[in-house]
């Protein structure tokens, strides 16, 4: 559970300083937690996972609960709108290729601890 929590933490700290909104924040830490601990999944079914994953820990906040698609595509313009987001991590498949530099950035971060 440890390994977990640190897992969770370390994704946090890396998403927060992208500047996103709450949503994108929390929405983007589960999909970067997802695709370290499921690397082989595509981006559709993490962030048909990660959605879920909202619902259950912050059903509180009435997440609602709608397609990969326009999770992906909201999340894009987020990270689009955002000046933290290194430009080169915005070429080609944005969300994909964002969740993928965030993941090994704390691959390598837990692995130092």
């Amino acid at each position: 559970m440890k390994n977990k929590m640190l897992l969770y933490n370390t994704a946090r700290e890396e998403v927060e300083k992208l500047k996103l909104d709450k949503y994108h924040t929390h929405f983007l830490v589960e999909m970067v937690v997802r695709k370290i601990r499921h690397p082989e999944e595509k981006m559709d079914k993490i962030a048909t996972k990660a959605m879920k994953e909202m619902r259950k820990n912050y059903s509180k906040k009435n997440v609602v609960e709608v397609s990969a698609k326009k999770c992906l595509d909201q999340l894009e313009s987020a990270l689009n709108d955002s000046d933290e987001v290194p430009q080169d991590w915005l070429l080609g498949q944005t969300v994909s290729h964002v969740v993928k530099k965030l993941a090994e950035i704390v691959i390598v971060s837990v692995s130092e601890d």
